[in-house]
């Protein structure tokens, strides 16, 4: 089954795409900065992200639900901006990142895994990518994607292994051969050179 690859020229222009939406910028900018799965991003308390004087962390940590793994996680300055954005007011009093927009419910909870995944499939679809390569999961999406740039740029399997919080070396090969062979194979493809075998 083909997995969905986007490109760095693909998530800024989700980034882009998501910006009027402050709590959409912010979920996907958290995605590609920490990789986090989605189950932890919706679980991610105000205290995770915003210190005492309502600025934002420097780190994020997370004990993942998943492995239970604990991630720390080094903030980007746009993360961070967008962090300050989302926070530029009073604080939403449920306590979460990302509430839900059901506000009649007491205690607010926060978004559902199920929510989060259709905002990002409608992003996804914006950008003109076909249905049949969205998938459910479409946050898993962005860990690919982020996990094999980082294994392109640092030639280092084991640096995308830790930035997605793997136990085993095979899971994180499992994870991304395809796209990165698949992509390393197109790139061979367009660099060959075919003049000389053609007669005019």
């Amino acid at each position: 089954m083909y997995k969905l690859f986007l490109s760095e020229k693909q998530l800024q222009e989700l980034v882009t795409l998501a910006y009027p939406n402050a709590m959409d910028h912010l979920i996907i900018l958290l995605g590609i900065n920490t990789l986090f799965r989605i189950g932890d991003l919706v679980n991610l308390r105000q205290s995770d992200v915003i210190n005492h004087d309502c600025t934002p962390t420097s780190v994020v940590v997370c004990k993942t639900q998943k492995t239970g793994m604990v991630m720390s996680v080094q903030l980007r300055e746009d993360t961070r901006s967008a962090i300050s954005r989302r926070f530029h007011t009073v604080r939403d009093t449920s306590g979460w990142v990302f509430p839900s927009r059901y506000i009649y419910r007491a205690p607010r909870p926060h978004i559902t895994i199920q929510g989060a995944e259709r905002m990002l499939q409608r992003y996804f679809r914006r950008m003109g990518i076909e249905d049949h390569l969205i998938f459910r999961n479409a946050f898993h999406t962005i860990r690919r994607s982020v996990a094999a740039i980082i294994r392109k740029k640092t030639g280092s399997l084991e640096a995308a292994m830790m930035a997605l919080g793997h136990r085993r070396i095979t899971t994180t090969l499992a994870y991304l051969d395809y796209g990165v062979f698949m992509n390393a194979a197109i790139d061979a493809v367009q660099d060959m050179d075919l003049g000389s075998s053609l007669h005019v």
